[in-house]
């Protein structure tokens, strides 16, 4: 009889185990106020017991409860980031977004999984990810234009997405490790809230192109989730197909085989690393091959994408990294800048100065190696408690996520929207790490609920980090905001230097502008995109002996850029000298055939030229490219009824019909001297955009222009009125106000 009770009792105390749901049982452990099951190996099947039919889809008890919280969460982070939706486009949004024609034809959609080459206007910056460009062509079409807006909001229903999938991918984690239901739900709730709302991800969803990092994170989780929830998807790799999206959207996403490898290692199998390190032993061994030999779909699968992504890739692309072994003495101390990031997200920058260690007697690099082998233990050393194995999974995870992006030499060592990834991982890892702090130190009490005092000192903590956010996305409201930022936080930075003087060149503040990209120059002697600003600069300061100098610079230094002999052409256009613009252009256009702004100089040369047999064939040409081109369009129908530039101007003004296009043409009739149709087209912009400065400028200027100095003088009060350091504005309205006191 004694010998049944003592079955029994471990028969009950098995049940505990493996439900963990009693919050009244007792335990052994006097240490904690809760105990984690450590049992290793998993019961035995009935094999008399008929196997259910595997289930599609298999939701926790607790999904209703999580919806709850995630609910309230997904409302903290739409506010925290209610300040972004009209953020400006940036740095890579230029020639991916901008300047890239193929994303204006949703039609397109099939031959950006054709063509890696429609993924940029530049040549180098060409990589086949056709997710991305397919997402930027539905985001054109539904907002109908290149307004941010659409763009921003996509890209943020994703990312509240992701969230949501992140709750059941984090409880499912915390409960294979034995974590109570209750203490489940609030790291769960926790973790995906820090996550969320964390600066340093602000980096990536602020910025646009950056959705190749957020789409790809999307879609490894959802793949993860299809693979914890979903039965019969498991069985028949079903999982695998967000992974195939994911690879189409960037890269880095065939870590897949290995994350799941070490999810096995973790969970499935429970591997001991240190046992087996140590001892070798048989039995983790064992576990081991277990383990690859579950995870060999994905392996071969993303193996397979390797090969695919590396077929399809355009030959022009390159990395612009410079040397592989300076690179990779700097991750290790990057990647211990990114796990310090996450505590501390300060002095974070668009763009920043950090340069590749060029010697082994830097100390950092020492710093960086001893913070990887600490993780790297680390990763090790709790793989032997099942209550330590998310610790382990997620170190795991941020080690793996980070390992594309720090062995292939990238133009810069550190980029904040890199961590996207990887900090899935290291959240999780932190917090289960804080867990047991607070278990240890008592602040758990034994119905596993957080004492009042710690609750508070959390959701302070967390709302220090959206603050943070908030507080970052008023920085990328603007390109001299964002910039301005930069050459604080990067003082060294040529390119960061560079940007923000463009920004005040843009207000015609030159002389500001020139200090900023002379300093520049300092920094980045070399940099072919410098030289072009400076020459820009120059023409604009009207001295285009010293313009020219820079632009024939920017061909000695960057004779493979496009953008180059662009601004180049366009200056001797200006200039008048037609036929060296022409042979500009189009070694622009050799060099990068659908680079949309010097196919439109050069049609509009033709066209001034009234050679319009080569118009026609240009026309036709970038219309074979982009069947919707309403340009090219335009361009095509001069060409056959020979019609003067002005009027095509004026045909596509009005057929677009936007605030810009109006403007535009203004200015175009105002360099050619038609004053009234200049001030008609501007009050046509004033129509559809009442409070536009630039708009009541052209105004202001064309009536300069006519002697009309008490029409044009209000004109420019209104245009500084609604935008103060509108300078070129100050500058006309003295003007007329110093003609006007000329008169008799």
């Amino acid at each position: 009889m004694k010998k049944s009770h003592k079955q029994k009792s471990k028969a009950q105390e098995t049940t505990l185990q493996t439900n963990q749901t009693s919050s009244s049982s007792k335990t052994t452990n006097t240490s904690n106020k809760y105990s984690y099951s450590t049992t290793e190996s998993k019961p035995k099947e009935n094999k008399s017991v008929k196997t259910e039919p595997l289930s599609l889809i298999s939701f926790p008890r607790e999904t209703l409860k999580l919806l709850g919280i995630f609910a309230i969460i997904a409302i903290a982070v739409t506010i925290v980031y209610s300040n972004h939706f009209n953020n400006a486009f940036h740095l890579d949004d230029t020639h991916t977004i901008l300047e890239n024609s193929y994303i204006k034809d949703i039609n397109n959609l099939a031959l950006f999984f054709k063509d890696g080459t429609t993924f940029s206007a530049l040549p180098s910056n060409q990589s086949y990810r056709p997710m991305v460009t397919a997402s930027l062509a539905f985001d054109y079409w539904l907002g109908k234009s290149l307004d941010p807006f659409y763009f921003h909001l996509s890209m943020f229903i994703v990312f509240l997405v992701q969230g949501l999938l992140m709750m059941f991918f984090y409880w499912k984690i915390l409960e294979q490790a034995a974590m109570p239901p209750k203490l489940n739900i609030i790291f769960t709730g926790l973790a995906t809230a820090w996550y969320l709302l964390h600066p340093v991800n602000a980096e990536t969803i602020n910025y646009v192109i950056s959705r190749s990092d957020s789409y790809s994170t999307f879609f490894v989780i959802l793949a993860f989730v299809v693979y914890m929830y979903s039965p019969l998807s498991r069985k028949l790799h079903l999982y695998l197909i967000p992974v195939a999206l994911g690879a189409l959207t960037k890269e880095p996403v065939v870590v897949f085989a290995g994350l799941l490898f070490f999810y096995q290692i973790c969970f499935e199998q429970q591997v001991n690393l240190k046992a087996l390190l140590e001892k070798f032993d048989k039995k983790e061994v064992e576990k081991v091959k277990n383990a690859i030999i579950s995870s060999l779909p994905s392996i071969l699968f993303c193996g397979a994408l390797v090969v695919f992504l590396g077929v399809m890739r355009p030959k022009t692309y390159s990395p612009g990294g410079i040397s592989l072994i300076n690179y990779l003495i700097t991750q290790p101390y990057v990647i211990a800048h990114y796990v310090a990031s996450l505590f501390l997200p300060v002095w974070l920058s668009i763009d920043t100065d950090w340069a590749p260690f060029t010697t082994m007697a830097e100390i950092r690099i020492f710093i960086g190696f001893g913070a990887v082998a600490a993780l790297v233990y680390l990763v090790i050393f709790t793989s032997q408690e099942q209550k330590l194995r998310p610790i382990c999974f997620g170190i795991a995870w941020f080690l793996l996520a980070l390992l594309p992006t720090s062995v292939v030499p990238l133009a810069e060592v550190l980029n904040y929207h890199r961590p996207f990834f990887p900090y899935v991982g290291i959240v999780l890892a932190a917090l289960i790490a804080l867990s047991l702090l607070l278990t240890k130190h008592n602040f758990i009490s034994e119905q596993y609920e957080l004492k009042p005092s710690i609750t508070i000192l959390l959701v302070l903590t967390v709302g220090c980090y959206a603050v943070g956010t908030h507080l970052r996305n008023k920085v990328w409201t603007t390109e001299e905001a964002i910039w301005k930022d930069a050459t604080i936080k990067s003082p060294e930075n040529g390119r960061a230097l560079m940007s923000y003087g463009l920004t005040l060149m843009g207000k015609a503040n030159y002389q500001e502008a020139e200090k900023y990209m002379v300093k520049a120059l300092e920094y980045t002697p070399y940099y072919a995109y410098l030289h072009v600003n400076l020459g820009v600069l120059k023409e604009s300061m009207a001295q285009p002996a010293e313009a020219e100098k820079y632009f024939q610079q920017a061909i000695n230094y960057g004779s493979i850029y496009p953008t180059v002999f662009f601004f180049y052409g366009r200056f001797l256009k200006n200039q008048n000298r037609l036929p060296e613009a022409v042979e500009k252009l189009n070694k622009a256009l050799e060099l990068a055939p659908n680079h949309v702004d010097s196919q439109r100089m050069l049609m509009d040369i033709y066209q001034q030229q009234e050679d319009f047999t080569r118009l026609e064939a240009l026309a036709n040409q970038v219309l074979r490219q982009t069947p919707n081109n309403i340009d090219a369009k335009f361009y095509l129908e001069a060409a056959r009824n020979k019609q003067s530039p002005l009027d095509t101007a004026k045909l596509q003004a009005y057929a677009t019909n936007t605030p810009q296009s109006l403007l535009d043409l203004s200015l175009k009739y105002y360099l050619a001297g038609r004053y009234k149709e200049c001030i008609d087209a501007a009050n046509d912009a004033l129509k559809l955009k009442p409070d536009y400065a630039e708009a009541y400028n052209n105004i202001c200027t064309a009536y300069n222009g006519l002697k009309e100095w008490d029409k044009a003088i209000p004109a420019c009060e209104q245009a500084i009125k609604l935008k103060p350091d509108f300078q070129l504005a100050k500058n006309n309205l003295a003007w007329a106000m110093d003609e006007k006191k000329k008169q008799p």
